[in-house]
């Protein structure tokens, strides 16, 4: 898995020296494997990495658990962790967009935010597969046309 990430990283040119990265880190399996993998890399390549988890207040108590899961990962790793919260189910009803579209919105607007305020350059989030296929179906449920129509790209400026 190592040699992938870093074969990715390196093809597609997502990290580069004196970068700083902000890790997006839920608790469930592809965020903590993305967390792991980009702390080896940071000790053998020395770039700076710190996880970031946002509490999007749905689950409860099983929320605040992925929270104390990802404070106390980051601890075992030395590293500092930024955590944050945000009331989803009023930014839904107040935007009037679904819950899973708000937690997609405040999770990004949380980690740019927390990004800009500790220095970090870079923002790295784990998808999986069925997240590249949610994507394009949702992009195809928008009136996409074949050239709208594409997965999650490795590098994405949300501001260009």
């Amino acid at each position: 898995m190592l040699r992938t990430v870093q074969h990715t990283i390196q093809k597609h040119g997502l990290l580069q020296a004196g970068d700083h990265v902000l890790v997006a880190v839920s608790g469930g399996a592809d965020s903590v494997a993305l967390a792991y993998a980009l702390h080896f890399l940071w000790r053998q390549h020395r770039i700076p990495i710190t996880p970031a988890h946002l509490s999007h207040r749905i689950r409860g108590r099983a929320a605040d658990q992925d929270a104390a899961f990802v404070s106390e990962l980051a601890w075992r790793l030395g590293l500092n962790c930024v955590q944050g919260r945000a009331d989803v189910p009023f930014v839904a009803r107040k935007r009037g967009i679904s819950l899973e579209m708000a937690a997609r919105e405040s999770r990004y607007d949380f980690l740019e935010q927390t990004a800009r305020e500790i220095g970090a350059n870079c923002i790295a989030t784990a998808h999986t597969a069925d997240d590249q296929v949610e994507t394009v179906l949702l992009k195809l449920t928008r009136g996409a046309g074949p050239q709208g129509v594409s997965g999650i790209p490795y590098c994405a400026d949300r501001h260009g």
